[in-house]
């Protein structure tokens, strides 16, 4: 279920210095999942114009996204690379020896916990004068997540050693 309201605080006309309009927005998602329960998040924003041309905009909210099923359930895997395997810059330094067998396994995983994240956004809109329709927006978001369920290829692995072996 979704709910979401757009509260006008100032509208135009009102005649207050440096709030043309002004304007608070909330929504809240609700969700339920047999694996994982239920779960309500909300989010709050605002969008101030301080003049007709010119607003700026801002929110908070929380996030939340359970596993999907193949993180959950994927079948064990086993692979090996052919020869003459990969080039590993560490080895190659340190014992002379430049290529290896990688062997990569993976598989899912029940236990795995719903994705969380508090988000914060800010940003300005800016409209073009004398051209309609037009505008030029700048906006920053930040997201934290936990409990994010991630992998790497094998060469970002490789390469974040070999940063490591030159610092």
């Amino acid at each position: 279920a979704y709910l979401e309201t757009n509260l006008p605080v100032v509208s135009r006309g009102k005649q207050i210095p440096l709030v043309d309009t002004l304007e608070l927005t909330g929504s809240a998602r609700y969700e339920n999942y047999s694996d994982f329960g239920t779960t309500t998040r909300p989010k709050f924003g605002v969008n101030w114009r301080p003049y007709r041309g010119l607003m700026v905009r801002g929110s908070l909210n929380r996030g939340f996204a359970a596993p999907n099923l193949p993180t959950l359930y994927a079948p064990t895997q086993f692979t090996v690379d052919s020869l003459p395997g990969r080039v590993d810059p560490y080895l190659s330094q340190t014992l002379g020896t430049a290529s290896y067998v990688m062997r990569n396994y993976s598989s899912g995983n029940t236990k795995l916990k719903p994705i969380t994240s508090e988000g914060l956004s800010a940003g300005i809109v800016l409209e073009v004068p004398k051209v309609k329709g037009l505008s030029v927006t700048a906006d920053y978001w930040k997201i934290d997540q936990t409990d994010v369920v991630g992998s790497r290829l094998d060469t970002q692995i490789l390469e974040s050693d070999n940063a490591l072996f030159r610092s």
